[in-house]
C-alpha cells in the first residue's frame, strides 16, 4: 500500500493511521500490520497489467535489427531447449508467466519497414501513372520510368573516363 508522501516522511505518523473494523470502530493501523521502513524502486513500472523490467543494449558496429534477430534466435533455441529438456521451472530462462518483447529503436525501425513496404511501390506505381497522363504514350513512360529506376539503384555500372593532360 502506497500513501501520500507526508504519511511516508514519518514512520510514528503512519502507525496512528486509523482504519474501520467490522464493528464500526476505528483502530490504529498498527495493531494490524507490521510496518517496516525499506528501500525500494522509485517507481512500479507496468504495462498492459504485468510488472515490467527493461534491459537495454547497445548494439556498437551493427545495427538494430540484426542485433535483436540473433538475440531473438538464441533466447528462442534456450526456451526450446528448456521445454525440450523439461526443466524445473527455476532453471528455466523464463520462470512461468514471464514472457518477453522487443522495443525501442528496433521497433520503430520494423514499422518503418513494414510502412515502406506499401508506400515505396504505391509512389512507384503513382509516378508511372502520372508519366502516362503527361506523355500520352504507354512505351514513353515505361522509358522514363525506367531511367527513375536506374537512377534509384544509384546509375548504371558503367564508368566513362576521358584523358587529360
Amino acid at each position: 500500500m502506497r500513501y501520500l508522501r507526508e504519511f511516508r516522511d514519518n514512520l510514528e505518523e503512519l502507525q496512528r493511521i486509523l482504519v474501520p473494523t467490522a464493528k464500526g470502530t476505528n483502530i490504529p493501523i498498527s495493531e494490524i500490520v507490521n510496518i517496516d521502513y525499506t528501500l525500494g524502486p522509485q517507481e512500479i513500472k507496468s504495462e498492459n497489467t504485468r510488472l515490467v523490467g527493461y534491459v537495454t543494449l547497445n548494439t556498437r558496429d551493427r545495427d538494430e535489427v540484426s542485433v535483436v534477430e540473433d538475440a531473438d534466435k538464441l533466447i528462442k533455441a534456450r526456451i526450446a531447449d528448456d521445454e525440450r529438456l523439461n526443466r524445473p521451472d527455476g532453471r528455466r530462462l523464463f520462470p512461468a508467466g514471464y514472457h518477453y518483447q522487443w522495443g525501442g529503436q528496433f521497433e520503430n525501425q520494423v514499422r518503418a519497414m513494414n510502412r515502406l513496404k506499401v508506400l515505396v511501390p504505391l509512389c512507384l506505381l503513382l509516378d508511372f501513372v502520372l508519366l502516362y497522363i503527361g506523355l500520352g504514350r504507354w512505351w514513353l513512360a515505361i522509358l522514363v520510368f525506367s531511367d527513375i529506376l536506374i537512377s534509384a539503384s544509384a546509375g548504371s555500372s558503367c564508368c566513362c573516363s576521358g584523358a587529360t593532360t
